[in-house]
């Protein structure tokens, strides 16, 4: 029952029916008290841009601290709403340092595993998929999701703090 109503409520988000989708997705909350069905109601309210009540429910399932997409829909109401120092409180000061990119740590080539430069073989034997393992031993650590919403915090960072005219820090 549970995943036939977490299947109506995808779809209904795919097909741009918020409110339908809100429906279920408060049936879904009651039953489950799950954080990610509370997590993707309140990406539903800011969809339709309700940022208070999006913001809302992160706080009230206590989602913020938890993980770093919480945080950036949760600065990111902040800053639909206009409150750029209660953002920054959420975003922190400083930029992640592992972001940024120093010339020992430049992003490697991958190394194909059948030992050849090209997918498959020369004559056209190859499955089409390419047989490939990163070298970089950094990026097996990393969660790309949480990498992409490090960066997207950033850029939220430099919004509030062109909005504050402190461009030096933007």
């Amino acid at each position: 029952m549970q995943q036939l109503l977490k299947d109506w409520r995808q779809d209904a988000m795919r097909k741009h029916q918020y409110e339908s989708a809100i429906y279920i997705g408060d049936k879904l909350l009651a039953i489950t008290n799950d954080e990610n069905d509370a997590l993707f109601l309140a990406q539903v309210h800011f969809s339709t841009g309700n940022y208070t009540r999006a913001q809302s429910f992160l706080v009230k399932h206590n989602l913020i601290g938890r993980n770093t997409s919480c945080q950036y829909l949760a600065a990111h109401c902040q800053i639909r709403q206009g409150k750029y120092e209660e953002a920054l409180s959420i975003l922190g000061d400083k930029n992640p340092t592992h972001l940024i990119l120093s010339p020992s740590k430049t992003r490697r080539k991958l190394q194909h595993t059948n030992g050849t430069l090209r997918p498959g073989n020369k004559h056209g034997k190859g499955n089409g998929k390419p047989d490939r393992i990163e070298r970089s031993e950094e990026r097996d650590r990393e969660n790309l999701s949480d990498i992409k919403y490090e960066a997207g915090m950033c850029y939220l960072r430099g919004i509030c703090y062109a909005k504050q005219n402190a461009f030096d820090r933007a």
